[in-house]
């Protein structure tokens, strides 16, 4: 489910997916309140039964179906007997069909590759409930039998009582784990938020007193009214034959019946109200102040050309607007931590305009007065010609980029906006036609209707504004009538209007003679290019065709905070953190982010406890562009006092109720015994903060990032060898180097012996968070790495099947493991999951008894099947990733492995 405080972002970033084969010349627009035409390559179909089915074939990855069925029922649809039913019969559907009984669906399905949460699970919200699930194709039975489960899951779920008792259980470990700070503050704020509206009392996870008492044939009563032929629909996208997965769809699902004296399913709505709403509520767990703002509308037709343009024009003003409030959190003493605002739908026929801000404990009114200031200041006088210049450039950009990607769009992608689609009636009409509708739309669109779609927004009715605040001593926290008082206050308020400063010149004002390639090697089985530059630097280079319009590049050199000394530790810490926010050259971040817009680059640096390193990716037009913030880098990075400060100031803020959060207390506890109590791993404090001086970090990263002959870069992505030459030579071969050759140095970190038992108490809920930890000495190399990733993969697998399954007592358990070979071989296995705290005893002796199991016991050769089935399908298609590469070379390189093992 969606936190409702995040809904109203979803749609400030338009993300489109699916391919058609449309010209501009065939865009013809009758009136703006018809339907966009659907996707002409996506079959679309009913069956007699009302069931409606979308196929499409598409080969992103590889031997791969995404197979999904969606119903337009969720827990709006709940009696009140039945509050949390729609989230549990979701959960039964994995708990036993007709021909799958108990767990035998998932133990077949991780025997085909199948991974149990990430190729196989479902949500449940307040309208709508999806399945997914992806599988290989190599194998034609396999897809048969993925769209037979997907029948199952349809009406044939076995509702076993036994079953739902043990399900009990885990979905009550959901409920405990979702327990805490910003669940009790929803249930105090979603009263007022969705005022007079069924979706206050709705939320999915339900109510404990009806998930513990239920009767079994309440369960079956929602599946039964609402698991029906007309609410239903099938999706399958994915490398195979369309008119086969037809014919499968027809076989498996036309001999459903249709439903007789089908209950009504009722649309819901959420109220209006002409008074402004004020929502106060506070916790003691709560880490940082949040306010929030909604102006609330009824929502427009969906699918339409209307709505399509609004849409551009909305997603225009949350840019600029964001962009505004991203402005003020850079200044020396920023009013808030963070704000945005934008328009979208809400929840059922609502939609809002809404603007969010993570405030200052310390000084809350100044924030919130600082979100309303520039809300008002846009609403009274509007946007710039040249704000709209460049958010015209970085949306169509955007668009671009994604009509060059569109046979390289992933299956799941495409799946999911079919489901939306149905479930909310998104339009679909392909991405060449959308981004030709883009082209139509975006440069009609003028700063004068813009402002007035701003003025249409605000009003003085049907407001909600929302404070929520951490309960602490010396805390001012504001009253209703205090943010009453500022929000009529400042929207009566004459502003003044908004200077935008237009940053000019180039990224690299002047330029060394390049250098030159030295020395080229070539793996020509991985398709790998090695090349050594004149200042030592080397440069590892794939050409891949995995995407049309990306390009990666990483960099790693070693040394990192280990060459800090003790006393300059807590500077060096922070210093790529801090340098990152300060620009580069004579731009400050600001500056920087106005001159990069309708450009897709980006590099970043960090500094890590052994190397320091770069990253960043590019489209493939925006290269040169690339490399210039790459050289900015190294060369020009900027120490900046306003920077400084208001990195500092921001974290000051965080860390006065940082320890507000159990979880927070919990896992820094468990870092610094891991550690032996390392100073250098102890959490941050408002006492180390104060350490922290500018100069300290300027000079340490100007040393770390001195010396481009120590770094090694890789370079993975869709360009050609010999065009990317000149660039390495130019951006990177140029490098001043200093012939210096650097190594990290120990530090003496050191996990510590034998056995240590630690008890955290912290927190208001019956809730307890465990981590299990075993630590040992390692012979790092290929087999043992591969074979403890196999142990992994058993261990997660019998927990599940041990503590979620049998047991009841757990929503999610895992194990994984983390070989290191620098600065010494060691490993870690860790075993984490949350529960009853009455039930912690239990858990950890049945975690060490299946720890005894595998090491005493023959193991049972379907959990090794599982594991190379799994391992070889995430292989497969991992090989045809630019992530992968990427990682895979630096990791090899780093630690000194012969790549062609890759």
């Amino acid at each position: 489910m969606k936190n409702l405080k995040n809904l109203f972002f979803s749609n400030l970033l338009i993300i489109f997916f699916i391919s058609a084969s449309f010209s501009s010349a065939e865009i013809k627009i009758n009136s703006m309140k018809d339907k966009l035409p659907m996707n002409s390559d996506v079959k679309i179909g009913y069956l007699s039964n009302g069931i409606k089915y979308y196929i499409k074939k598409n080969s992103k990855p590889e031997k791969r179906a995404e197979l999904k069925i969606a119903f337009n029922a969720g827990s709006i649809l709940e009696d009140d007997d039945q509050q949390g039913l729609a989230h549990f019969v979701e959960h039964m559907c994995f708990n036993g069909t007709k021909n799958y009984p108990k767990n035998d669906l998932i133990n077949f399905l991780e025997l085909t590759g199948v991974r149990f949460g990430a190729d196989l699970n479902a949500y449940t919200s307040f309208d709508e409930t999806v399945y997914m699930l992806q599988l290989p194709t190599d194998k034609p039975e396999l897809l048969d039998k993925g769209i037979d489960i997907l029948e199952e899951w349809a009406h044939e779920v076995s509702m076993e009582d036994t079953e739902i008792d043990k399900e009990r259980g885990v979905i009550m470990e959901e409920w405990r784990l979702g327990k805490g700070a910003q669940d009790r503050i929803q249930k105090q704020q979603f009263p007022i938020l969705l005022h007079n509206s069924k979706y206050a009392n709705r939320l999915p996870i339900g109510d404990t007193n009806v998930l513990r008492n239920f009767k079994y044939e309440t369960l079956r009563k929602f599946y039964r009214e609402w698991y029906r032929t007309d609410l239903m629909a099938v999706i399958a996208v994915g490398d195979f034959d369309v008119a086969e997965v037809e014919k499968l769809i027809k076989k498996h699902f036309e001999p459903i019946p249709r439903l007789k004296n089908a209950k009504k399913r009722e649309e819901f709505t959420v109220p209006f109200h002409k008074e402004i709403l004020v929502s106060l509520a506070s916790d003691k767990e709560l880490t940082m102040p949040m306010a929030q703002i909604y102006f609330k509308s009824k929502e427009a037709e969906r699918g339409t050309y209307e709505e399509y343009r609004n849409n551009i024009r909305n997603g225009m003003i949350a840019n600029m607007l964001s962009n505004r409030y991203q402005e003020l959190t850079k200044k020396p003493n920023p009013p808030f931590l963070f704000a945005g605002g934008g328009y979208s739908s809400f929840i059922g026929d609502a939609s809002a305009f809404a603007v969010v801000s993570a405030l200052k404990s310390d000084d809350m009114m100044k924030g919130y007065n600082a979100l309303l200031t520039e809300l008002f200041r846009a609403y009274q006088n509007g946007f710039t010609k040249t704000e709209l210049e460049r958010t015209k450039k970085e949306m169509l950009r955007a668009m671009e980029s994604n009509v060059k990607e569109k046979d390289k769009t992933e299956s799941t992608d495409l799946a999911a906006e079919m489901a939306r689609n149905f479930t909310r009636g998104e339009s679909m009409p392909g991405i060449e036609y959308e981004y030709e509708l883009y082209k139509k739309f975006i440069p009609e669109i003028t700063i004068e209707e813009l402002n007035a779609l701003m003025k249409s927004y605000i009003s003085k009715e049907n407001i909600v504004i929302s404070l929520a605040t951490p309960e602490k001593e010396g805390i001012k926290i504001p009253t209703e009538n205090e943010l009453l008082s500022a929000f009529n206050e400042a929207f009566d308020k004459k502003l003044e209007d908004y200077k935008d400063v237009v940053p000019d010149g180039k990224l690299v004002k002047k330029l060394p003679p390049a250098g030159k390639i030295t020395f080229t090697k070539d793996f020509k089985d991985l398709g790998v290019t090695e090349m050594t530059l004149s200042n030592g630097a080397k440069v590892v280079l794939k050409s891949t065709d995995f995407k049309n319009d990306e390009i990666q590049i990483s960099g790693f050199s070693k040394g990192g905070t280990s060459l800090a000394s003790d006393e300059d530790f807590i500077s060096a810490s922070l210093a790529s953190s801090i340098i990152n926010q300060s620009g580069l050259g004579s731009m400050d971040e600001t500056k920087l982010e106005k001159s990069l817009s309708g450009k897709l680059a980006r590099v970043n640096s960090s500094i890590g406890g052994l190397y320091e390193n770069v990253s960043g990716s590019c489209s493939t037009q925006d290269m040169l562009t690339m490399f210039e913030l790459l050289y900015l880098r190294f060369t020009a990075p900027r120490m900046d006092m306003d920077a400084f400060k208001s990195f500092t100031e921001k974290m000051k803020s965080q860390l006065e109720t940082q320890n507000n959060s159990p979880r927070a207390v919990f896992n820094d506890t468990v870092a610094t015994i891991l550690s032996g109590y390392h100073f250098r791993s102890n959490p941050i404090t408002q006492e180390s903060l104060a350490k922290v001086d500018l100069n300290k970090v300027y000079s340490f990263y100007k040393e770390r990032f001195a010396e481009p002959g120590d770094f090694t870069f890789f370079i993975v992505g869709n360009f050609k060898l010999d065009s990317i030459k000149p660039f390495i030579e130019q951006y990177i071969a140029s490098i001043p180097t200093k012939n210096r050759v650097e190594n990290w140095k120990d530090v003496g970190i050191t996990t510590p012996n034998g056995k240590i038992d630690k008890k955290v108490f912290k927190g208001i809920e019956k809730q307890s968070s465990v981590r299990i930890a075993i630590n040992g000495d390692y012979q790092y190399n290929r087999q043992n790495n591969f074979t403890i990733q196999a142990l992994m993969e058993v261990f997660s697998i019998r927990l599940r099947e041990v503590l979620r399954e049998d047991k009841g007592g757990v929503y999610g358990v895992g194990a994984y493991s983390r070989p290191t070979k620098y600065p010494n071989e060691k490993y870690t296995i860790n075993v984490m999951f949350g529960c009853n705290p009455d039930r912690v005893d239990e858990l950890t002796t049945a975690v060490k008894d299946i720890i005894n199991e595998l090491k005493s016991k023959a193991l049972d050769e379907v959990y090794l099947n599982k594991f190379k089935e799994i391992a070889t399908r995430e292989r497969e298609t991992s090989l045809k990733e630019n992530d992968f590469w990427l990682g895979s070379l630096s990791a090899y390189y780093q630690n000194g492995d012969d790549i062609n093992l890759i």
